[in-house]
């Protein structure tokens, strides 16, 4: 027995003599099951289909500008083909159309429909005793957007600009019968009408934009207007507009926007950095504004500019459009540090909680560079055994750091603290939108407002001190939610929704690279000629250099920094 045995150790052992061992070998791999159902059996025409849920789902994409139609999602079903399309038919790629205009008061606009493609053309004109403001013609663009302003006809609102006297009284609801002011009433209008115009202060004609209606006819100081978008449709902007004193509505012009129509990167790096910039100056704090003046930030030297960044790292977004993310800012703060800035910022990442990962008040969140390598350095997985979406909690951050920073300035003697009464607060938030803990966000917006005393005096409502700029990214983000976070202000655009992260990428690196920087030093102005502003820049450009300022013994920029009174 023992000679069989020996022979076969002697088989087993190595021929280099060395001691025998077991050593595994590799652990075979076996291939991925094949998914069920066969993506290459469902083409879509003009797109593309992605696998999701492991396969148990097909998502169609589209390019810019186009919607997959009749449905962007199919379910593998249990005998592994593909669900059916709703109402037959073969997936298809379709342009976003424009939504065409539901009211057109005092006029009429050319030709009607329903939708109108891309490309297509609407024509506006006015009854008599009208004049059209804003364009006679709007193209309808590219993902279902009009290019241009809103047409509106108005009757020149003579009485707001100390015209002439009215004779007629200032009230007509229909003009009655036999009455002298009859032939001024224009033909096919059943609202409360001035013949002469709007009464002294009142507001003009706000217009009504495609796919919107409007309730409300009274123009008056204290007037309101309510819109709202057919069924199918989103309303951005402000819902519901007062007439201010001064002839000047609240809040900004609503937009109805189909669910599959996105800002473009032009519109992001035109709006966004014109609203961010353009109507920030340098001046004296007791300047005042007049009713009708364009909004400015008005800072007193010295005065600080805080800058929040919020970052949702939630499962929804995912970690390549939470790195995309992640860079689109590091292009922002590039962008605001090329022309010499130095606002201080705060970092806030949030999943199922919030992270802050720099305050306003330490040394180095006034550091660009600093700030740009802690962007860099953002980890995706610092969120990942909590990944919920929690937006509350990251606002609520936010409203904490401004808390501390003013007991901190108090303790130091600063009163009142700069930081609720002189400091200018700007917050970017990047999400999808969703929630799913934590409850709303939007009060915790209103405590801010609160906290930096917005809004309660409506003689100085301080509406210039806070503004809210929300980024909603991906194909499903709630457009109800970021629109009542953003600001809502005369003009201007704080909300953009773009159909993924490579597009703000794009945004913000046209920001950076749409011009040459300027060469030296600008030369300093005075107070009564301005601040000399380099040439060949775009208006957008132009405008954040008048945000810098400069100083006006050295001629080197001046930026905002802390406040010492």
């Amino acid at each position: 027995m023992a000679g069989p045995l020996l022979a076969l150790l002697l088989l087993l052992a190595p021929a280099d003599g060395s001691p025998t061992a077991a050593t595994p070998g590799p652990t075979p791999t076996l291939p991925p099951d094949p998914p069920r159902c066969d993506p290459a059996l469902v083409p879509i025409a003009g797109g593309w289909g992605e696998l999701v849920a492991g396969g148990e789902g097909l998502r169609y994409r589209c390019p810019p500008g186009s919607t997959p139609m009749p449905t962007g999602l199919r379910r593998c079903g249990p005998e592994g083909a593909w669900d059916p399309l709703p109402g037959g038919g073969t997936p298809r790629c379709q342009a976003v159309w424009c939504p065409a205009p539901l009211e057109f008061e005092q006029g009429w606009f050319w030709p009607r429909g329903g939708r109108h493609p891309p490309g297509s053309r609407l024509e506006f004109g006015c009854f008599g005793g009208f004049t059209l403001r804003g364009p006679r013609t709007r193209l309808c663009g590219p993902g279902g957007r009009w290019e241009g302003a809103t047409p509106v006809c108005d009757d020149g609102g003579e009485g707001a600009r100390g015209g002439p006297a009215c004779p007629c009284p200032p009230r007509v609801s229909p003009c009655p019968p036999l009455s002298p002011c009859t032939p001024k009433c224009p033909p096919m209008s059943p609202h409360l009408l001035h013949p002469c115009g709007p009464p002294t202060g009142a507001c003009p004609a706000p217009g009504v934009p495609p796919g919107a209606t409007k309730e409300g006819s009274g123009y008056e100081v204290e007037g309101r207007v309510r819109y709202r978008c057919r069924p199918g449709l989103q309303l951005l902007g402000s819902a519901e507009r007062r007439c201010l004193e001064g002839g000047v509505w609240s809040g900004t012009e609503p937009r109805c926007r189909d669910p599959n129509s996105f800002d473009t990167p032009e519109d992001v790096a035109s709006s966004f950095l014109a609203s961010l910039a353009e109507t920030v100056e340098v001046a004296e704090a007791n300047d005042t504004k007049g009713p009708t003046e364009k909004r400015r930030i008005r800072l007193s030297p010295g005065a600080a500019l805080n800058i929040y960044l919020v970052l949702d790292a939630s499962q929804s977004i995912g970690a390549r459009d939470f790195g995309d993310a992640r860079e689109a800012l590091r292009e922002l703060v590039e962008k605001i540090a090329s022309y010499g800035a130095t606002p201080h910022y705060g970092i806030i990442t949030f999943g199922t909680e919030a992270r802050v990962v720099l305050s306003p008040m330490e040394p180095q969140a006034a550091e660009g560079d600093r700030v740009r390598e802690l962007l860099a350095g953002l980890p995706f997985a610092a969120h990942a055994q909590k990944p919920g979406t929690n937006p509350h909690a990251a606002l609520k951050a936010v409203y904490e750091l401004l808390v501390q920073q003013e007991r901190a300035e108090q303790l130091r003697g600063l009163r009142p603290p700069p930081v609720t009464n002189s400091t200018r607060h700007v917050l970017v938030i990047m999400t999808d939108g969703r929630v799913n803990m934590g409850g709303s966000p939007v009060p915790v917006i209103h405590q801010i407002r609160e906290l930096l005393s917005i809004g309660r005096d409506p003689r100085n409502d301080r509406e210039d001190f806070l503004d809210v700029y929300v980024f909603g990214v991906g194909e499903s983000v709630h457009a109800e939610t970021l629109n009542a976070l953003g600001s809502q202000k005369d003009g201007e655009q704080h909300l953009f929704l773009l159909r993924g992260l490579p597009d703000l990428q794009e945004a913000f690196h046209r920001m950076i690279g749409a011009h040459p920087e300027p060469q030296g030093p600008p030369n300093p102005g005075t107070p009564e000629q301005g601040t000399p502003e380099p040439q060949g820049l775009p208006p957008h450009d132009r405008a954040f250099h008048r945000m810098i300022g400069v100083h006006p013994q050295t001629g080197h920029p001046q930026t905002p920094g802390p406040s010492t009174a």
